[in-house]
């Protein structure tokens, strides 16, 4: 079995699902941007940090270098897709990815105008394999405030 590449995994919701893969025995790479960061070294996600940001495609192919699965969320400051998680998808695939897990919206399939919908119809398209989590809300909305 592979390893699992967790976007966000620095972030609220990456971070439980890190964690969580990694107490039942999976093997997790942490998407971090910066893995020798302060906030990490006093608070490391689970697995293996390896570096990743969506803005920077030069280090895409590295991240996911004995990779086979993804857990893919959208970071809230990126709303232009095409430019950013699109082509992420396609060097995931490009790199024998055999699972993707989107962190998507509850009922984004009737509303085409977010960008979760544009990432869902491109995994559609590609006819990559695929899981679409839609959350209707997180208990950290309520906990954090």
């Amino acid at each position: 079995m592979g390893r699992i590449l967790v976007t966000g995994a620095s972030g609220t919701v990456g971070r439980a699902v890190a964690a969580a893969l990694a107490s039942t025995g999976e093997s997790v790479i942490s998407a971090v941007r910066n893995p020798a960061g302060s906030e990490l070294a006093l608070n490391p996600p689970a697995g293996t940090p390896r570096t990743f940001d969506f803005s920077d495609p030069t280090g895409w192919a590295g991240a996911f270098s004995g990779v086979d699965r993804l857990f893919l969320l959208r970071p809230p400051a990126i709303a232009n897709v095409a430019d950013t998680l699109i082509p992420v998808i396609d060097t995931a695939l490009a790199h024998g990815i055999r699972q993707i897990v989107f962190l998507s919206l509850q009922g984004v399939q009737f509303n085409p105008a977010t960008p979760h919908h544009a990432v869902e119809k491109h995994l559609r398209r590609r006819r990559a394999p695929y899981t679409f989590l839609r959350p209707n809300f997180f208990m950290q909305n309520l906990s954090t405030v």
